[in-house]
């Protein structure tokens, strides 16, 4: 049932990628690999089998057949992606006759070797008709291809992770290919193990059909994931972009009586784009209202960390959480302190010279704006534990400021 329902939703989703316009060169072979793996699981589970056995012959032998050449078929797309997908900019794609050739010796000789046998019944075959050798060469051929396969595709993929410094979401997308693979190696050397053992008339626990299912099933279902998140993790992440937009909108409108004229004239541009120019505006501004904050700030958090024994991201985020309460409270009473103008400068050179990634900087100043209470309505509901610390070091800090 689990293998349908793979085939099914990968119907559907290679049904709306072509009417998007998905077709030619990798592409091709990308839905394939959903479409041929999917399909290869659902005729070979039990439940498809027991089905089929209810039907007069050939139809058991045939859907068996099916099955097993869907899943030598499968292996040959992917390598066949690999090609296009992973070729240099411009370049034709490296094709080998190889793959084709020894994809049609394989299915031709099970298929040889299945009308040979000429089973009866579909269901548990190696378990049924293990001890005919041509049952242990029809596993031999079938599952040393699915090996030689993934050998070959765990050889591609590890050579371009060498030579090619890929994008993290491609980095991620490969190395869930590669878990696939392994559970397929696994797979394929558990079909070998099933196919000896029946030779010399042995039974283990590797005849249980389910275990077989469930691992051909999450085989699949791994490298299909990783094949999703490569053509879908840009979209993820932009809309990580525009939530985190809505989320840091607070802080950002706070800060805006710096620079209370400023139009961000990029609403059409893209989320990155324009989280980018929240961070950059927010840091500045940040750094704009520490002239109108008490100079010894930043000593008082240092020694109310170090007594209730914070750590340095907590440490930084209260310093400038109580720096913006501080700086624009002391911004509207007209307060400059000189001292602090320099340590500001001296704070942004220090922090120019480590950047930290976009999600490091989301991730701070949304903790600075729970802290603040510049957060959205869910933080003002629950706030930052350390949100009373902050407000009474920006009362301490405005009151010395006006004394």
């Amino acid at each position: 049932m689990i293998g349908w329902l793979l085939f099914f939703a990968a119907l559907a989703a290679a049904g709306v990628a072509r009417h998007r316009g998905w077709r030619g060169g990798s592409h091709s072979y990308f839905l394939a690999v959903f479409l041929v793996g999917t399909l290869a699981a659902a005729l070979s589970s039990q439940l498809t089998l027991q089905l089929a056995d209810q039907l007069p012959a050939p139809v058991p032998q045939l859907v068996f057949l099916a099955g097993t050449w869907s899943s030598l078929t499968a292996p040959w797309c992917v390598l066949s992606m690999l090609s296009f997908a992973l070729a240099e900019p411009g370049a034709a794609p490296r094709r080998t006759l190889r793959h084709p050739v020894l994809l049609l010796v394989s299915g031709a000789a099970m298929g040889v070797l299945l009308a040979a046998i000429g089973p009866t019944s579909a269901v548990d075959f190696t378990g049924v008709y293990g001890r005919d050798w041509r049952a242990v060469l029809f596993s031999l051929v079938y599952n040393l291809y699915i090996v030689a396969a993934i050998v070959e595709f765990a050889v591609v993929i590890v050579r371009y992770l060498q030579t090619a410094r890929p994008a993290r979401q491609v980095v991620i997308s490969l190395w869930l290919e590669m878990a696939g693979g392994a559970l397929g190696l696994l797979w394929s050397t558990w079909g070998i193990a099933r196919a000896v053992a029946a030779a010399y008339h042995a039974e283990t626990f590797l005849d249980h059909p389910a275990l077989v299912d469930l691992l051909a099933s999450t085989c699949v279902g791994v490298m299909m994931v990783g094949a999703v998140w490569f053509v879908c993790a840009r979209k993820a992440a932009e809309i990580w972009e525009t939530w985190s937009l809505w989320r840091l909108k607070p802080l950002w409108s706070a800060l805006r009586v710096v620079h209370p004229g400023l139009v961000l004239g990029i609403r059409s541009a893209p989320p990155g784009l324009r989280l980018q120019r929240y961070l950059i505006e927010i840091s500045d501004w940040i750094y704009q209202v520490r002239v109108h904050a008490h100079r010894d700030i930043r000593a008082w958090v240092e020694e109310l960390a170090e007594h209730r024994r914070l750590d340095a991201e907590t440490t930084e985020a209260i310093s400038t959480a109580v720096t913006i309460e501080a700086g624009l409270r002391g911004r509207a009473a007209g307060i400059v302190h000189p001292v602090a103008a320099a340590s500001a400068r001296r704070a942004g050179q220090r922090t120019s010279e480590r950047p930290a990634t976009q999600r490091v900087q989301v991730r701070t100043l949304l903790h600075v704006a729970r802290l603040t209470g510049m957060g959205r309505w869910h933080a003002r509901l629950w706030p930052d534990p350390h949100r009373r610390l902050v407000r009474g070091l920006s009362e301490r800090a405005h009151a010395s400021s006006m004394n």
